[in-house]
């Protein structure tokens, strides 16, 4: 099997994080199953895809429901 440099693969994996800007936040990410998937194959890929794994976090601030006392 030919061997490719892991930078190859940080690039395709900038890729898989890019097609979820192409999304809204109600629809499925599949770029970031992706590329969760990707961190789980060797640790060389998981140090690669961390970075676009948690470059976006999104906070969320709705109320909870209360409960009636």
């Amino acid at each position: 099997m030919p061997y490719l440099p892991l930078e190859l693969f940080g690039i395709v994996f900038g890729f898989l994080h890019a097609a979820d800007w192409e999304r809204s936040w109600h629809e499925p990410l599949h770029g970031k199953e992706a590329l969760h998937c990707c961190s789980l194959v060797s640790r060389g890929w998981n140090a690669l895809s961390k970075p676009h794994l948690f470059r976006d976090v999104l906070y969320s601030f709705r109320s909870l429901p209360t409960a009636n006392i």
